[in-house]
């Protein structure tokens, strides 16, 4: 056989070769149906975060240190005080940084120190009390007070079986109009996400009168699934 005779029969059997797999691709090639449910859950709350903070300032670190040492220490027991036992107490940050002239931001003026506690608490009776007694005993700053639940993964995981009943609903309505009918699931996803608060923060807080008042309402707890189903 010919050089040029067996160069044309390969590009024949590659030709043919494509084809086939071209072929193949087609026929195992499927339609899909892909929907994303949704599913929110409503609960009470029965746990309450927040955070004091004691921040002073001074000419010389060792002055804004001990000052706010003192005025950390008065914090703390009035929160021992005010707490319940079975609520938590500990401190979440703590900072010594300078602070530089307005005129020259080369030049140090002072220090300022910035000692954070964290609160959690199961008794939101208390909790305006509580804010007032630590703006008293010389917080002044709070933040990051958000309501949760301790049985959330509990409740997100409930509300992620209502959110694939959800998509199920959703994905046999738009079969339907498509003219189209679901045929099996083909694959289904679900990453619970945490929940994120925004945080509140008062600075300078000074306690008022009357006491500091506290609404609590329903906390929304949701799960999202992707489902994808094969149609035909």
């Amino acid at each position: 056989m010919h050089k040029r005779q067996i160069i044309v029969l390969g590009v024949i059997l590659a030709l043919m070769t494509s084809f086939s797999i071209v072929c193949a691709d087609e026929e195992t090639k499927i339609s899909t149906l892909e929907v994303v449910g949704h599913a929110k859950i409503m609960a009470k709350p029965n746990t309450a975060t927040l955070s004091f903070a004691v921040e002073t300032s001074a000419k010389n670190a060792q002055e804004a240190v001990q000052e706010n040492a003192k005025q950390t220490e008065m914090l703390l027991e009035v929160l021992r005080r005010t707490l319940a036992k079975e609520d938590r107490l500990n401190t979440s940050g703590y900072s010594v940084s300078p602070v530089y002239q307005k005129e020259n931001r080369m030049r140090v003026a002072g220090y300022r120190v910035t000692n954070t506690v964290m609160v959690e608490t199961k008794h939101f009776a208390g909790l305006g009390a509580l804010i007032d007694e630590a703006a008293n005993a010389g917080a002044n700053r709070m933040g990051g007070l958000r309501f949760s639940h301790d049985r959330e993964e509990e409740l997100r995981a409930q509300a992620a079986v209502e959110a694939v009943h959800q998509g199920m609903r959703t994905a046999e309505k738009l079969a339907k109009a498509a003219g189209v009918t679901i045929k099996r699931m083909l694959k289904m996803s679900y990453s619970p996400r945490e929940r994120i608060f925004p945080m509140a923060e008062a600075r300078a807080l000074q306690a008022p009168s009357p006491r500091t008042p506290i609404e609590i309402g329903e906390i929304p707890i949701d799960s999202s699934v992707t489902i994808v189903f094969e149609v035909n």
